[in-house]
Formats: C-alpha cells, sequence, structure tokens
C-alpha cells in the first residue's frame, strides 16, 4: 500500500508539473503577441522566446504522457508498461514521419555541393 500511495503522489507531481509548462509556454507565447501588437514591428528576439516556449511544449507533451503512464501503472504494472510503450513508440514514428528511418536523398547533410 505504501508505494501505491507513492505512485499516486508522482502522478500528481506530474500532472501538476506537466499544466505549469503549458501555462508557461502559453504566457510566453501570449505576451509576445501583444508585444508584437502594441508596437507593429516584428522583434527577432521575441522568436527565440517562442522557441524555447514551443519547446517547452514539447516537453510538457513529454511529461504528460508519461503521467499518463504512470497513471496506468497504478492500476497494474502490465497496463501502465504497454501504455508508455505505446504511447513512445508512436511518438518515435511520427518524428520519422511514420516510415521509421530518414530519406538520404531529401535529408540537407546529403544535398551540399561537394
Amino acid at each position: 500500500m505504501e508505494k501505491k500511495g507513492k505512485l499516486i503522489t508522482a502522478a500528481a507531481i506530474l500532472f501538476s508539473i506537466a499544466t505549469f509548462m503549458f501555462l508557461l509556454a502559453l504566457l510566453a507565447f501570449v505576451l509576445g503577441y501583444a508585444v508584437v501588437a502594441e508596437t507593429n514591428t516584428t522583434f527577432y528576439a521575441l522568436g527565440t522566446l517562442g522557441a524555447y516556449a514551443l519547446f517547452d511544449t514539447y516537453g510538457a507533451v513529454f511529461v504528460l504522457l508519461s503521467g499518463i503512464g504512470l497513471a496506468g501503472w497504478i492500476r497494474s504494472k502490465a497496463t501502465g508498461i504497454a501504455i508508455l510503450a505505446l504511447i513512445f513508440t508512436c511518438l518515435k514514428r511520427e518524428r520519422y514521419g511514420g516510415v521509421g528511418r530518414v530519406n538520404p536523398a531529401l535529408h540537407p547533410l546529403f544535398s551540399l555541393p561537394p
């Protein structure tokens, strides 16, 4: 029973961290758009802020999905392992366009002049 309580606490912490990360990215995007709308000019430094906010959103998705897997683990270990394996397998396949490998002819490093 003691281990189950720790897992529930860990899952709650993961969901809280994911929520905080999403809110941080939302705040960065809203403030960036507000500055651009008020000044009617484009600041390239805000592009860096937007890129960091986007990376923060990607991290929040991973933390959220890990929390979902951990919630499945609380129910049973086999369910948790299956959920985590399915989630990260789908994420890996999506990264490579669903094929699982990169086409060397389309990769920018292979198209450089000699």
